[in-house]
């Protein structure tokens, strides 16, 4: 036998899709009024009327379903009651508003009183629905800077595992992402807020949130790797569950004893954790998936072939491109300044480049292969190539570059193959020089 509360917790949960209908009328008809003052003759003072009555009643609504919907939910008091008593205002005056249309008279001073009423209640529509928004999801929600976290999370990665935090960089963007929607500062599901290490521990109305050394026991665990239609199972309302390797984090960081800091380098996880760890940090990505860059045009191409490029395209996209130049005379690099977002790769084997012309290739940040071979450049031209901080693959086979020249390039610090046969640099010098992911493909002269 369902009880009045049950009842009442039930109409409650139309609120989230009532509240839409006083949202897109009030727009509406403020648009329409905005238009009115151009177009007197397109839109009548009787249409206006019906709309501003309808969205006064769907604002009633919504404001009598809020009420209900309070009541089954933890949200902090403060900010459920600014968002009831600026509810009910936006009720009270957009039925106010609909009373103005409804007696229209043609009184200056009751059509400027209106002007400001229809404002007020834009203004207290927009105020509202950021309230209800900051319930639902977080007091950052509707935030600019909201955008640029969640747009930065997914570029800001760590180098390596060995320079990752478990906790600060996998665990907290995990909640974060799946859970701060209803257990935060402003919404407390079920008591548990999971915003901070102590208050993931501590847990909520159902018991402690985690149990450091035991994942079976600890209900914040729990509650994630329960079957999505379980009635307890985390996260609710719909929203996304947790991924298995998001599971497989979680749970490890408890066996080790959940701790507020727990660095990679002092805790090395087993070849299943580090595969899974390389995944979620995306290590394994192709760093040429985070160029953005539009196609080149037909005339930026065609100047490419008019100076005796070829231009191929790499990417089902059609941005990035390989350009190559295989004439014997020396070419003009100063065209290349066209295509410098798309270029990725360039072959400039054996052309009388010197090191004056390095300066031109300075600038083309997103290079990730470079082939110098055979030119006469030596450790002047190396100089110029500092900048290039995406440039994994270097090819100076032939060249007269030297041992001074190798730690300076052994630091650029996306390079992984270095050609450097038959120049005039010794085993010495590279063995000096030689780091972790960098290979060096040397023959002395």
């Amino acid at each position: 036998m369902l009880s009045m509360t049950d009842i009442y917790i039930y109409l409650g949960r139309f609120h989230p899709l009532l509240v839409h209908l006083p949202i897109g009328m009030i727009c509406g008809a403020v648009l329409l009024g905005i238009w009115k003052r151009f177009k007197p003759e397109a839109v009548s003072c009787q249409t206006l009327a019906l709309i501003w009555t309808t969205s006064a009643a769907s604002a009633i609504l919504s404001a009598l379903t809020g009420y209900l919907h309070a009541n089954g939910n933890d949200y902090t008091k403060e900010s459920l009651d600014i968002h009831k008593w600026s509810g009910i205002g936006l009720a009270v005056l957009s039925s106010v508003v609909a009373v103005f249309y409804l007696f229209e008279r043609s009184v200056l001073w009751m059509h400027r009183l209106r002007t400001i009423l229809v404002t007020s209640t834009f203004g207290l529509l927009i105020y509202t629905g950021h309230g209800g928004g900051s319930l639902t999801h977080g007091a950052e929600y509707l935030s600019i800077s909201t955008l640029t976290e969640e747009a930065s999370e997914t570029t800001s990665r760590p180098a390596s595992i060995d320079s990752a935090d478990l906790f600060t960089d996998a665990v907290m963007p995990i909640l974060q992402t799946k859970c701060s929607g209803c257990h935060n500062a402003s919404k407390k599901k079920g008591g548990l807020l999971l915003t901070d290490h102590a208050a993931i521990l501590r847990g909520g109305k159902t018991g402690v949130g985690v149990v450091p050394g035991d994942p079976t026991i600890s209900e914040l665990f729990r509650r994630v790797s329960l079957p999505s239609d379980h009635k307890e199972f985390m996260p609710t309302e719909g929203k996304a569950p947790l991924t298995e390797a998001q599971r497989d984090i979680l749970e490890w960081w408890i066996e080790k004893g959940a701790p507020a800091a727990m660095p990679l380098a002092k805790t090395p996880p087993d070849p299943r954790m580090r595969e899974v760890l390389t995944d979620y940090f995306q290590l394994n990505r192709d760093p040429m998936l985070d160029i953005k860059a539009e196609p080149a045009s037909e005339d930026d191409l065609e100047a490419l072939r008019a100076a005796g490029f070829q231009a191929r395209r790499i990417s089902a996209s059609g941005a990035w491109l390989d350009v190559t130049y295989a004439d014997s005379v020396k070419p003009d690099l100063s065209v290349l300044e066209r295509v410098h977002e798309q270029l990725v790769w360039l072959q400039l084997p054996n052309c009388r480049l010197t090191d004056e012309d390095m300066e031109e290739l300075s600038g083309l940040d997103n290079l990730f292969r470079l082939n110098l071979s055979q030119n006469p450049i030596g450790d002047d031209g190396m100089e110029q190539l500092k900048g290039l901080q995406r440039l994994e693959q270097l090819n100076i086979y032939g060249t007269q570059i030297t041992g001074k020249s190798l730690s300076l390039l052994s630091g650029l610090p996306s390079l992984k193959k270095l050609f450097v046969w038959e120049c005039p640099i010794d085993s010495a010098s590279v063995i000096a020089v030689s780091r972790p992911g960098l290979e060096i493909v040397h023959q002395s002269r």
